[in-house]
């Protein structure tokens, strides 16, 4: 009963009307910033500011990312009819070190927490252990899955291809966490995150 396709349906879609403030039939930006309080807005905004100006900013380590993958698929997609990148070499393109990747990312994830809860205790070395072997193991047997689930949300329109405009849209989360100052505009970094997710899961399509 719990896994009945009607049932999720019905509660997805209570679920969709009740984030659709203004009943358009779209969930916009402005509905869920609409469902959150201006205080925990506001607390979320400090927080984004104080990781987007701290050493422990993503931002440096997403958009090295994002130039190293983007000259990838460039790279693949100069040598496909359409300029297009299939599924397949996507996959070649993905699965590298997968342990190093993952322990890079729980090693940026503990100094990022140090910035919200500078008091907070180091993970005890049997949660590393438990993360730096078990975990990684278990990914690259489920990857093949988690790769698909993330291709299908890059893939838009569903051809089974990746455009270089749909890869990219996979980055611009990026722009919630860029610093500060330096001539730039200021940034509402909740708004931007929300509207980074908004394009990542595409949820009114």
């Amino acid at each position: 009963l719990l896994f009945d396709s009607t049932l999720i349906h019905n509660a997805l879609s209570l679920a969709y009307m009740f984030v659709d403030q203004d009943g358009d039939g779209a969930v916009t930006v402005d509905d869920l910033l609409a469902l959150i309080p201006p205080e925990m807005l506001q607390m979320v905004e400090m927080q984004l500011n104080a990781l987007a100006d701290s050493p422990q900013s993503p931002y440096g380590m997403m958009m090295a990312q994002y130039h190293r993958t983007r000259e990838q698929f460039v790279e693949a997609s100069s040598k496909s009819d359409d300029g297009q990148v299939s599924e397949a070499t996507m996959y070649r393109m993905a699965h590298g070190n997968i342990r190093e990747d993952f322990m890079q990312g729980v090693n940026q994830g503990m100094q990022q927490a140090a910035v919200f809860n500078p008091g907070a205790a180091a993970l005890p070395p049997a949660i590393l252990a438990l993360l730096s072997e078990n975990v990684p193991a278990v990914m690259e047997r489920k990857f093949p899955a988690l790769f698909s689930a993330v291709f299908k949300l890059i893939d838009k329109n569903g051809d089974g291809r990746v455009s270089l405009a749909e890869f990219e849209s996979m980055f611009r989360v990026g722009g919630a966490f860029a610093p500060s100052g330096g001539g730039n505009p200021p940034i509402n970094r909740v708004r931007t995150l929300l509207v980074s997710l908004l394009s990542i899961f595409d949820i009114n399509m």
